[in-house]
């Protein structure tokens, strides 16, 4: 996912690296090709999927699903604290920036998708990912999210992948 140059350095905008984020067996890690040592977030048993997504003040977002279920991890500015939020019932979770662009940057926003009983949701940051959205009927996988050519927030949905 694109990002600043750094965790909470927002100052250069959040297209100038290119960051990624895996688990490590132990840990949840983020890097881009200057850092030497993957930035450690937190720690979770037998993740299988993550993705990463950066907030205006290019705090980390992560949607993961492990052996309990689906969640999103942010900066909760009521908790002022890290939290794990998780999504009852999904079977698979994306998280992406919905528009990078400086110009928009007031009104972007961190949206989580996810997969559910047969249909497609998705949370945004600015409702602290309380609301969950119908987006419609969806049987697979969501395998990825995000500004399309477009300039249209998409989702992808693999029907061959089932949960």
């Amino acid at each position: 996912h694109s990002g600043g140059t750094d965790i909470n350095d927002p100052s250069a905008g959040r297209l100038v690296k290119t960051w990624t984020c895996t688990w490590d067996g132990t840990w949840v890690v983020v890097s881009n090709a200057d850092l030497v040592t993957p930035i450690q977030l937190f720690t979770r048993a037998a993740v299988t999927t993550v993705a990463i997504a950066f907030d205006n003040n290019m705090q980390p977002v992560v949607a993961y699903r492990d052996a309990v279920g689906c969640f999103v991890w942010y900066f909760d500015t009521v908790a002022s604290a890290f939290i794990h939020k998780q999504i009852t019932g999904a079977d698979s979770v994306q998280c992406a920036v919905d528009d990078l662009r400086a110009f928009n940057g007031a009104q972007s926003d961190v949206i989580v998708g996810y997969t559910k009983a047969g249909a497609l949701y998705w949370r945004q940051q600015r409702d602290r990912y309380d609301i969950e959205y119908n987006a419609g009927a969806a049987t697979g996988t969501l395998t990825r999210c995000g500004m399309n050519q477009g300039n249209r927030f998409q989702f992808e949905v693999d029907p061959k992948i089932l949960p």
